[in-house]
């Protein structure tokens, strides 16, 4: 700690300055003699902005790493080899599309979402291997955005060909693990 504060004291002040002007300073003598610092209320400020802007770095790159979501770019994002399309199960107007490409041996998949209505507050989408309401198994959990698009990137969690469908849910937060019975978006997966 006394290592950043050396290294506050260093910065000129005009570093401190931001579109709203210079930063409040105060002279005070430091302890070296080499002239005014700034006072302790901007250290403070300056520590715990130092503090909070590390906090939110580490948040993002967990979040990065634990749920790998990017946007759809324009020219695809998808891959070549098999795929699903997964079209709207009972067609409500704007329900959106998906298309699931297995990547490698089957083990990894990229679903590109685009057009899904945007997560309402209380509610998750799941992503499905399936074959009936008691045959399947969860692959993933996920919001989407008011954009309704983007790329999620799985690790499958068995063998897709032993399941018929590609299927996701609108799940409720704190009504259990079990599918919902709310499919929108169904594709048949190649035998």
């Amino acid at each position: 700690m006394r290592a950043l504060a050396q290294t506050l004291e260093e910065i000129p002040g005009n570093a401190w300055e931001s579109e709203l002007g210079p930063a409040p300073r105060r002279a005070m003598p430091s302890r070296s003699g080499a002239g005014p610092v700034p006072r302790r209320g901007a250290w403070a400020r300056a520590v715990t902005g130092a503090a909070a802007t590390a906090g939110l770095a580490g948040a993002f790159l967990v979040g990065a790493l634990t749920h790998p979501w990017t946007r759809v770019s324009p020219a695809g994002g998808g891959a070549g080899g098999p795929h699903v399309v997964l079209t709207p199960v009972n067609a409500p107007a704007g329900g959106g599309r998906a298309v699931a490409y297995m990547l490698g041996n089957g083990g990894r998949m990229r679903l590109r979402i685009e057009h899904l209505p945007p997560s309402p507050p209380g509610t998750y989408y799941e992503l499905w291997l399936m074959t009936s309401t008691t045959h399947l198994v969860s692959v993933s959990s996920f919001r989407v955005g008011a954009d309704g698009s983007g790329v999620l990137n799985l690790i499958l969690p068995d063998n897709p060909s032993a399941y018929r469908y590609l299927d996701i849910s609108v799940q409720h937060v704190g009504r259990g693990a079990a599918i919902s019975q709310q499919s929108v978006l169904r594709g048949v997966i190649p035998a």
